[in-house]
This record gives C-alpha cells, structure tokens and sequence, in this order.
C-alpha cells in the first residue's frame, strides 16, 4: 500500500508552484498525496487525518483570518459608510487578530496531537519563521514553538535556517553527546543516520528548481 501524504498548504500552486512541484515529486515516488488548502472547522481536515504524514508548508498562512469587511453598510449610504469607518478598525485591530489566531492555532494543535496519538506521523517544512506582516508575531513564535514539539521531522533549505530550528528546540538533556555527523544538536544533513539526541530530525535539503 503507498504511503498517504496529506499536503498542507494554504499556498496555492498558482501563487507558488512549490506545492504544486512538490506534489508530482512525491506521487512520481510512489506516494499517494492528497493537497489539503482549507483547515476546517477544527485546523486539521478529515483527508489528512487518514493520511500516514501530515505535512504541513507555511504555518503562519494555514487558518489565516480574512480581513472582516462590513462593504455591505455601504447600502445604508453616507451612515452606513461611517460605521463601517469606525467598525472595520476594531473588528481588525491586532489585538483582535491575535486573540482569533491564538484560538485557531489552540484548535489545530490539538487536532494534529490526536492525530499523532492516533498513530500518525507530522513534518512541517520551515519556509519562515514567522508571517511576513509580522502581525501577532508572540502568538506566532509561540505557535511555532509548539508545532515544533508535535512534529517528528522538519524539513529545511538551508543550513542557516537549520540553525534558527536549532536555537527553538528543548535544551539538549545532561550527558548527551552532541550529534557527531552534523555537528549540531538535532540537525541532520539528508540522508543521515545514527543518534540524534534531540529527538527531533531536521533534514537539509536544497529548494528545487522552478
């Protein structure tokens, strides 16, 4: 039976072939993929739970709030305009923003831990560290510091990229030797095997080309 991948990403093929790539990559390797692009009610959709790897892309843009528009006052005319002037800030200031964020990814953190429970297995490729707009940045890092936790592997372009994962994983437990064959604790070049004393493998490897 191929293995099922559930692709997580609400980066569209057609914003970014990446995913797209990446899909045929691992159907042309015999893998059974599934491209999931809307979280869900509860963050995590059923197809991916019935896959055998969650693979998520992009954690700052999975279950990432709309902007909340009130156009339709504008039909009330020159009052309706006024309220939506003095709603439309409130109903999106960051504090609103992050309040909703941090209930979201309360939700499919739980969900992808009940997942794992279940038997599954999680990778999250670090494309960013955060959202570009830099927008509920705490709830975000804290965000990603759990998804770190949960996951059984991360995936990486780059060795410097390797090295931010690093500085956000669990102090190394006392006595473990550090990893001989990368040099630093948790990160695995591809292709790497032996001890890896962080409990946590992060694999290198280069972006593909478009």
């Amino acid at each position: 039976m191929p293995l099922r991948v559930a692709l997580l990403s609400a980066n569209p093929s057609t914003a970014n072939p990446y995913i797209g790539l990446l899909q045929h990559g691992l159907a042309t390797a015999g893998a059974q993929v599934t491209l999931c692009a809307e979280p869900g009610p509860a963050g995590l959709p059923e197809a991916a739970r019935a896959a055998d790897v969650v693979h998520l892309h992009w954690l700052e843009l999975w279950g990432r709030q709309p902007y909340r528009s009130l156009v339709g006052l504008s039909r009330l005319g020159k009052p309706g305009r006024g309220l939506r002037r003095l709603l439309e800030p409130a109903l999106n200031s960051p504090a609103r923003f992050a309040s909703r964020r941090r209930r979201f990814l309360n939700r499919f953190l739980a969900a992808l831990a009940a997942y794992k429970a279940a038997g599954g297995h999680v990778v999250y490729t670090v494309h960013n560290l955060g959202q570009h707009e830099g927008e509920a940045g705490e709830v975000e890092a804290d965000g990603l510091r759990r998804l770190l936790a949960l996951a059984d592997a991360v995936h990486v372009h780059g060795a410097s990229m390797a090295a931010a994962v690093q500085a956000l994983l669990p102090p190394r437990p006392e006595g473990l030797e550090t990893d001989a064959q990368s040099g630093a604790r948790g990160i695995r070049p591809s292709g790497a095997t032996g001890p890896n004393p962080s409990g946590l493998r992060v694999a290198i490897i280069p972006h593909g080309h478009y």
